[in-house]
């Protein structure tokens, strides 16, 4: 461990929880929309061919990435999937009776629980068999309701310990959500440490209602707020760290 991570877990050392963000922090959601995306194109080009199906396709994206290509985040997919479909029978492209096929490619995403990304299971285990209580801050609307669950249940953990929050998809993640979380463990916000990918919605939200040690996990995804987005406050520890393997050193 680095000189300057030993002085810094001092702030970990007496910490008694650990809250986490879910998708891309612990599992692997970007695979799942990438491969609903992949049948989806394939189910376009078998039914309209290759460059009328890519062309289509290319349709629905643009609803999902800005003008600079980078994707907007996260997404009420089922509301995307039929918007979708219903342009293309506006345009004599389907008919109605035909807007389930199309629609079912997007919305299984929502019956899909991601994979674990390298040492998330290590990490999570690690951490309840040193005692920390541990939960979880998702912004992922009902889809986190499967996820969280389909996690503590992949562990082996006792259902009965399991403390999750899942914020609606129309709203943002926020103070008051980490707040409510924290709360719903019987800790206080000095006694945990928060851990996610998304500098705004983990890192600096977390920061605004007085949590003083938390992990940014550098996870290779486009984020609308940038990575040079300044996370640091006087008086709190941000560890950076680009594998979840560095994380359970620290603990």
């Amino acid at each position: 461990m680095k000189e300057e991570d030993s002085l810094k877990q001092e702030k970990i050392r007496g910490k008694k929880g650990v809250v986490f963000d879910v998708d891309n922090t612990l599992v692997d959601t970007n695979h799942v929309f990438e491969s609903a995306y992949d049948e989806l194109r394939i189910f376009l080009k078998e039914k309209f061919g290759d460059e009328t199906g890519e062309e289509i396709q290319n349709g629905l994206l643009f609803d999902t990435y800005d003008e600079e290509g980078d994707y907007w985040g996260i997404l009420d997919i089922i509301f995307i999937a039929r918007k979708f479909s219903k342009s293309l029978v506006e345009k004599n492209l389907i008919k109605e009776n035909e807007r389930y096929e199309i629609e079912k490619c997007l919305s299984e995403i929502y019956n899909t629980i991601p994979e674990f990304l390298p040492g998330a299971r290590e990490l999570l285990e690690h951490l309840y068999n040193k005692r920390y209580k541990i939960a979880f801050c998702t912004h992922s609307g009902e889809w986190g309701n499967l996820k969280t669950k389909g996690i503590w249940n992949d562990l082996g953990f006792p259902e009965d310990e399991l403390v999750y929050l899942t914020i609606p998809l129309e709203e943002k993640k926020e103070g008051k959500d980490w707040f409510k979380v924290v709360d719903m463990l019987g800790l206080g916000v000095n006694d945990v440490v928060v851990i996610g990918d998304n500098k705004e919605a983990d890192i600096l939200a977390a920061q605004s209602i007085g949590i003083d040690t938390c992990v940014f996990y550098k996870y290779a995804t486009p984020q609308k707020v940038p990575l040079d987005v300044e996370i640091k406050k006087e008086g709190c520890v941000v560890y950076e760290k680009d594998s979840l393997y560095d994380i359970i050193n620290l603990f």
